[in-house]
């Protein structure tokens, strides 16, 4: 009896495991999606700030009178719309949820 207690013990626990397995492969599969998503906006500002945008986009908001970053960049790039991944979890998951 105690053998048989002791192997749905086991059981249970290598479930547990696989659950847990699979939310880690799902957060590492967020977590490159934003890696990939934050390199496209680095080489992007890289390419602006080459090019000499940026300091007019800068220009752009400075004449508007606007001064909080996110209504700088809603009126640069257009409006912010929070990203809708399957794996979020958190009300304060997301890059969006910083402004």
């Amino acid at each position: 009896m105690q053998k048989a207690k002791a192997i749905a013990q086991v059981m249970n626990r290598s479930k547990d495991i696989k659950k847990l397995l699979a939310e880690l492969k799902a957060s590492m599969e967020d977590f490159l999606a934003d890696a990939k998503e934050m390199k496209a906006a680095l080489e992007t500002l890289a390419a602006e700030l080459k090019s000499g945008k940026f300091a007019e986009y800068g220009k752009t908001c400075r004449e508007a009178k606007l001064s909080e970053i996110k209504d700088c960049y809603e009126k640069i790039y257009g409006k912010i719309v929070a990203p809708k991944k399957a794996g979020a979890k958190s009300e304060n998951s997301g890059c969006c949820t910083t402004f």
